[in-house]
C-alpha cells in the first residue's frame, strides 16, 4: 500500500504505461490486493473466534470486552494522527464540528468532500468498523442456522461455514457486480465502494478460515498458499477484462489461501515470524502515518514529483519513517490505550 502511494506521487500513470509486468504488478496491483489481505486478515484475527464460538469450539467471548478492545485498538491512535494533521495541513476543518465528528467516528466516507481529505487510506478504517460491528451479528446468525445441532458435531461447525462461505461469495459477486462499468447502475459509485457491504466477503472468508484452520489444518500449508500465490496474479490476468465477478472470486479465495496456508503450519506458520508479528505490532501507526508523511516530504521537496527514478528511494525512506513512527504510535499510544481495556470492559458491561 505505501508503495502504491508513492508511485501515484512520483510516477504517476504507471498502470497505462508498458512498464515491465512485475514493476507493474509489484507497485500498482498489489497496492489494491494490500487492502483485500488487510480485511481478510481483519476476519481472521477478529471474526474468527467468534466463528468458533457459534460452532461451540469454544466459550463465547464478552461483548463489553470485545468493543472495548475493537474501541481502544483503533481510536486513539486514530485521534492523535488526525490532530496533527488536522492543525498542521487542514485546519479549516477545526472550525466544522460536524465534519470533525464524522472524522472522530471513522463516519467520515458518507461524506464525499471528506473521501479523500485529511488521511486518505482511511477510508478503510471506516470499513473495518463497520465490519467490526457486523461480527457478533454474522456470529449470532450463523450460531442461529445451527441451532439444534450438537455443540461439537462436526455439522453444526459445517453449517456455520455454509452460512459464512455463503454470505462471502454473494458479497464478492456484488462488488463485482457494482465495480464492472458497464453492469453498474451509475457512474458515481464512490460511496457505495467505501463502505462495508462491498467489502464484506473478505472478512467473512478470513473468519471462515479461521474456523476451518481451527477444525483441520492443511496438510501441506506451504503447498495451499503456493496454489494462492499463483491464483491471484492469474485472476488478474486472464479474468479481469472479460469476467470481473470471476476475477473478484478467484482473486479473493487466492488470498485467503495465501493468509491460511501462511498461519496453519504446526509452529504458527509464517505469520508468527519475529519480523512479522513485530511489524504487524506496529502497522497500525505505520498506516496511519505514511501519508501524512508523503505530503510532508513533497512540501519539503524531499520526494519529486513525476520522477520515476526517485521511486525507490522515496519507497525505502518512507517505509524507514513511518515504520519509525508506527513504533513510537504503538509505545505511546495504543499500547497504553490498550491496558485500559479492563477498565472500559467493565464499565460497558455495567452501563449494559
Amino acid at each position: 500500500m505505501l508503495a502504491y502511494h508513492v508511485y501515484h506521487t512520483t510516477w504517476p500513470g504507471l498502470e497505462h504505461l508498458h512498464a515491465p509486468p512485475l514493476v507493474r504488478f509489484a507497485l500498482a496491483d498489489a497496492g489494491v490486493l494490500a487492502v483485500d489481505v488487510f480485511f481478510v486478515l481483519s476476519g481472521y484475527l477478529v471474526l474468527g473466534p467468534l466463528l468458533a464460538a457459534a460452532a461451540g469450539l469454544r466459550r463465547r467471548p464478552s461483548t463489553a470486552r470485545y468493543v472495548a478492545t475493537r474501541a481502544l485498538r483503533i481510536l486513539p491512535a486514530w485521534w492523535v494522527c488526525l490532530g496533527v494533521v488536522l492543525v498542521v495541513s487542514n485546519r479549516a476543518l477545526l472550525a466544522r464540528p460536524g465534519d470533525l465528528a464524522l472524522l472522530a467516528t471513522l463516519q467520515h466516507t458518507f461524506a464525499q468532500h471528506l473521501l479523500r481529505d485529511v488521511i486518505a487510506p482511511a477510508w478503510t478504517l471506516h470499513i473495518e468498523v463497520w465490519l467490526y460491528a457486523l461480527g457478533p451479528l454474522v456470529a449470532a446468525g450463523a450460531a442461529s442456522a445451527a441451532a439444534g445441532l450438537a455443540p461439537a458435531s462436526r455439522r453444526r461447525v459445517g453449517m456455520v461455514l455454509l452460512v459464512v462461505l455463503a454470505a462471502a461469495a454473494a458479497s464478492a459477486a456484488l462488488q463485482a457486480f457494482w465495480l464492472d462499468p458497464v453492469r453498474r447502475p451509475s457512474p458515481d459509485i464512490r460511496v457505495a465502494t467505501f463502505t462495508a457491504p462491498l467489502w464484506l466477503d473478505r472478512f467473512l472468508l478470513g473468519g471462515a478460515l479461521a474456523l476451518l484452520v481451527r477444525v483441520r489444518p492443511p496438510r501441506r500449508p506451504a503447498l495451499v498458499a503456493l496454489l494462492g500465490l499463483l491464483a491471484v496474479p492469474t485472476a488478474l490476468a486472464f479474468l479481469r477484462a472479460d469476467d470481473p465477478v470471476a476475477s473478484r472470486l478467484v482473486t479473493t479465495a487466492g488470498i485467503a489461501a495465501v493468509v491460511a496456508g501462511a498461519a496453519a503450519a504446526p509452529t504458527g506458520g509464517l505469520l508468527a515470524a519475529r519480523p512479522l508479528v513485530w511489524f504487524g505490532t506496529i502497522s497500525y501507526g505505520a498506516y496511519l502515518w505514511h501519508l501524512p508523511l508523503l505530503h510532508g516530504a513533497l512540501r519539503l521537496g524531499l520526494v519529486p514529483r513525476d520522477d520515476p527514478a526517485a521511486t525507490p528511494l522515496a519507497i525505502l525512506g518512507l517505509l524507514v519513517a513511518s515504520s519509525a513512527l508506527g513504533w513510537a504510535s504503538y509505545a505511546v499510544v495504543e499500547q497504553p490505550a490498550l491496558r485500559r481495556v479492563p477498565a472500559l470492559a467493565a464499565a460497558l458491561a455495567h452501563v449494559g
